[in-house]
């Protein structure tokens, strides 16, 4: 077994010498050696100004400021919806408060029917108003506190 490998080892190292010695010599040889050399060259270069380019996006893209400016414009708008909201709510309570006093005086007049479906329609405007104005005003920022954030 030992005469096999000496013998196979003797024949591999004999054509590597040919070979190197046929590729030193030719002059076709070293053209194609140095090409499949370039060519190996180029493409590590390029993959490293490839690698070197994604790093540079990451780092010329802020994305903490861009989420932070997001996250101040989401506040600001949340801000700004509540206050337009309350100040609905206000209107809607004075519209529904001068209707009453309007409907009061002849309320009694109305039919039975009319008069219940009258109560229905308070109660049901009173419970949706319950289920609706306590989250609109859940987190509710003052405007003040949201400007102070600005002047600091």
């Amino acid at each position: 077994m030992a005469d096999f490998t000496e013998v196979a080892t003797k024949v591999g190292r004999e054509a590597t010498a040919k070979v190197r010695e046929f590729a030193d010599t030719n002059t076709v040889a070293k053209k194609a050696k140095d090409v499949v050399y370039t060519a190996v060259g180029v493409g590590v270069i390029g993959a490293q100004k490839a690698s070197a380019a994604v790093k540079g996006v990451n780092v010329a893209v802020d994305t903490d400021g861009v989420s932070a400016q997001m996250k101040k414009t989401v506040d600001d708008v949340t801000v700004a919806t509540k206050r337009h909201a309350a100040w609905l709510d206000e209107k809607l309570d004075k519209t529904l408060k001068t209707v009453d006093a309007a409907i009061a005086p002849i309320e009694e007049k109305f039919p039975g029917v009319v008069r219940d479906a009258v109560n229905q329609a308070r109660e049901a405007t009173a419970k949706v108003r319950a289920s609706v104005v306590p989250k609109a005003d859940e987190d509710t920022v003052v405007a003040d506190d949201a400007d102070s954030d600005d002047a600091e």
